[in-house]
């Protein structure tokens, strides 16, 4: 059995495009999603604790993180004021 299929990169942001396009588009809105549920209930927390619920929440989601991101988003969340909200 074989499969046929291209995957295009996201040189022109078109969604209609392919599906690799629209997966890619699919990650982003869930990681935007775990990462602003995060900072509004872990806002001041250390960054260990921040980076584990991340990466717990997104491996439920269906997204693998990658951790260099993970652990950038752990430390701007730890930073902020506890009761703060992202933008």
């Amino acid at each position: 059995m074989s499969s046929h299929f291209t995957i295009n990169g996201l040189s022109s942001l078109d969604s209609s495009e392919s599906s690799a396009t629209r997966l890619g588009w699919q990650i982003a809105q869930r990681v935007q999603y775990i990462v602003n549920q995060v900072a509004r209930q872990k806002a001041g927390a250390p960054a260990d604790e921040i980076a584990l619920e991340l990466h717990g929440r997104l491996r439920r989601m269906g997204v693998v993180p990658n951790m260099r991101e993970l652990n950038a988003y752990a430390d701007h969340i730890a930073a902020l004021p506890p009761g703060s909200k992202p933008t």
